[in-house]
């Protein structure tokens, strides 16, 4: 209960940030920090939120495929934009530094943005054409004794592919 809390009030969270970003979209400040780049963190931070409380629900094979594409896709509109940012910014005082003037053009950082998101789609795909991820069964031995003197068997519910690959591909 208290991931599916912290998770929720993480959804909660991202979902007041919104509003207040486009509520004060023409503030200076909100300007500067790009609103579209901005939006788009949110956006992510937004799947990642919804991803990570759909992964403390009973886990199905759809909910397993759509939790691993929610963190994963969210993981990416949340971070690559920063990413992105921090390069322009890194180029522009380099660029200071030699004394040369440097245009950065929106549009190219947006497409810089929307390409790798393609690519990390597409990896997706793969990973849920060739290897999806399904549920598994844990079985924990407990210290607790039946009645009948017996040993109780706790089971757990869990996503996983069969591989561990792409797990390691995708968080890196």
């Amino acid at each position: 209960y208290v991931a599916v809390s912290l998770s929720a009030f993480a959804l909660i969270a991202v979902i007041a940030c919104s509003i207040t970003t486009y509520r004060q979209r023409k503030r200076r400040i909100i300007r500067y920090a790009q609103v579209e780049f901005l939006g788009l963190t949110l956006s992510g931070l937004f799947l990642v939120a919804l991803g990570s409380i759909l992964m403390m629900v009973q886990p199905t094979a759809p909910l397993c495929t759509t939790a691993v594409w929610l963190t994963n896709y969210g993981y990416t509109m949340e971070l690559v934009p920063l990413i992105i940012k921090v390069a322009a910014i890194n180029r522009l005082i380099s660029a200071a530094q030699r004394m040369k003037r440097v245009v950065l053009k929106r549009r190219k950082l947006f497409r810089t943005v929307v390409v790798i998101g393609l690519l990390v789609g597409v990896g997706l795909t793969i990973w849920t054409i060739l290897d999806h991820p399904q549920t598994q069964k844990e079985y924990l031995l407990t210290d607790y004794v039946s009645g009948d003197g017996d040993r109780v068997v706790a089971t757990r519910d869990y996503c996983r592919s069969n591989s561990n690959v792409w797990r390691y591909i995708s968080v890196g």
